[in-house]
């Protein structure tokens, strides 16, 4: 009776190479899978970590987002940080309405922090710009209402957004990306990547702009 075995053996011997890249691309092919895997259940752990946070953190006596804090009537857009539930308007107006401590310099442009951004402000000639931190922190649901972490959806959940809170009733939240371009009531908000790598958002007036194109 032959021997099954031998012929294996032979089959082996002949295709040693073959066999053995075979084994690599298998072993290659398990080590990715089990590490997507893992990736994939670490960022599902993640999100659910998030969204227990959103549903079961309760809400603040003032939320950052719905609540005016400052009693001012907010006009422009606002950048909300999502860590710290600080809010900044990035007025393009004389004198600002909320930003007393800015510092003149330059003639009619105005430097100062706030929400943890470097805002440059010139009246004069009617812009506004919020410099951004490369670091993204992750938002606290603790500054937000339950209404108001609802429309802070999921590409909005680290960083910043952009607020229009001229009407606490109904606020709109727009996503900071590289490229976007908003028409905000009378303004023009774009965002843009510096050299540097950070997002600046640039705020300006389009009242003359659409004036000027109806004359």
């Amino acid at each position: 009776m032959t021997n099954p075995f031998k012929g294996i053996g032979i089959w082996m011997k002949m295709y040693w190479a073959e066999i053995l890249t075979g084994l690599f691309v298998a072993f290659v092919c398990a080590i990715s899978f089990g590490a997507g895997f893992i990736l994939c259940f670490a960022h599902l752990q993640d999100d659910v970590r998030f969204y227990e946070a959103m549903l079961y953190t309760p809400e603040p006596r003032i939320c950052a987002l719905c609540s005016n804090k400052t009693n001012a009537n907010i006009h422009a857009p606002c950048i909300v940080n999502l860590a710290t539930g600080e809010v900044a308007e990035l007025a393009i107006y004389d004198p600002h309405p909320t930003e007393t401590y800015a510092v003149e310099k330059k003639g009619y442009t105005s430097f100062f922090a706030a929400a943890g951004a470097v805002i440059q402000q010139n009246c004069d000639s009617e812009y506004c710009v919020a410099s951004l931190p490369k670091t993204e922190e992750p938002m606290a649901p603790a500054h937000f209402c339950y209404e108001c972490r609802r429309i802070l959806t999921e590409p909005d959940r680290n960083g910043y957004v952009i607020a229009d809170m001229y009407n606490p009733e109904a606020v709109e939240v727009y996503t900071v990306w590289d490229g976007a371009k908003y028409e905000i009531r009378d303004y023009l908000v774009t965002v843009n990547r510096t050299d540097s790598g950070a997002l600046e958002i640039e705020v300006h007036g389009l009242l003359d702009e659409h004036t000027s194109q109806n004359q």
